[in-house]
């Protein structure tokens, strides 16, 4: 039983050879073996089987023509004999399990592809450090000139102005987030709010910098104020004032530092 089904296979595969066959040979025409010498048709793809037809001198060595398929080597070949229905292999590297050794002009066979390894794709990993410059965001606020400032510029923020400052995260991560600022302050102290997409992570007071207009060129940290949890994409850090003496907060930098 297994023996018959066994042949029926082959039998079919010895079919689907010849169709193959004569289809390619109508493509080619009656002089394609004389303009084009040397050259295996009908390569297969990479991991796929083929129909091929080896176009060039009688007696070719298997595995030189086999070459000629250039990008996409052949790992492995069959031929079935017309007149014994017997089949010859040929296997890349095997000459011990190969009794396909050479290649007639306009010989037939069923070929297979090299089975080709993909390029491992690098892993996104999110950055251990986010810096996003005030002064690059858009909302409201003044730009100002600082020497010591991390760009050389500032936003200055009043009462009831915010700024927003977006990012692109390519890997989800857990960060916690600082602010550095200067206050010249005279009298009560802002209240320097920051959310993460519309969400409150933390807020602090200003720090009084200085006096004078000499402590806008003092920066202070703010320290941790919170921490968020980003999935992979575009977020958006925004810094809202509130309160304080009038003159309001000039915001240097925001710093996301990852946690996890």
């Amino acid at each position: 039983m297994h023996g018959r089904k066994a042949k029926a296979v082959l039998l079919l595969l010895a079919g689907a050879l010849v169709l193959g066959l004569l289809a390619l040979a109508w493509m080619l025409g009656p002089g394609a073996s004389q303009a084009q010498q040397g050259a295996m048709h009908n390569c297969p793809q990479p991991s796929k089987w083929a129909i091929a037809v080896w176009d060039g001198d009688d007696g070719t060595d298997a595995e030189q023509a086999f070459a000629t398929c250039g990008a996409v080597p052949v790992a492995a070949a069959y031929y079935i004999d017309p007149d014994t229905q017997v089949w010859s292999r040929w296997f890349a590297g095997r000459p011990e399990m190969s009794n396909l050794t050479l290649l007639n002009n306009m010989q037939g066979l069923l070929v297979f592809g090299q089975i080709t390894e993909g390029t491992p794709t690098a892993t996104p990993t999110a950055p251990d450090q986010i810096t996003l410059e005030g002064e690059a965001g858009t909302g409201d606020g003044q730009v100002k000139s600082r020497t010591a400032a991390s760009g050389q510029e500032t936003v200055l923020l009043h009462d009831g102005e915010s700024q927003a400052l977006s990012f692109q995260l390519p890997a989800a991560a857990r960060y916690s987030l600082t602010v550095r600022y200067s206050n010249d302050n005279y009298g009560p102290l802002e209240t320097v709010s920051v959310s993460v997409d519309d969400a409150i992570v933390g807020q602090f007071e200003a720090q009084d910098t200085g006096d004078f207009g000499a402590g806008w060129n003092v920066f202070e940290s703010s320290g941790p104020i919170g921490s968020v949890d980003l999935q992979a994409g575009t977020h958006e850090v925004t810094v809202s004032v509130a309160g304080g003496d009038g003159y309001g907060v000039e915001i240097d930098v925001v710093t996301l530092d990852c946690v996890g």
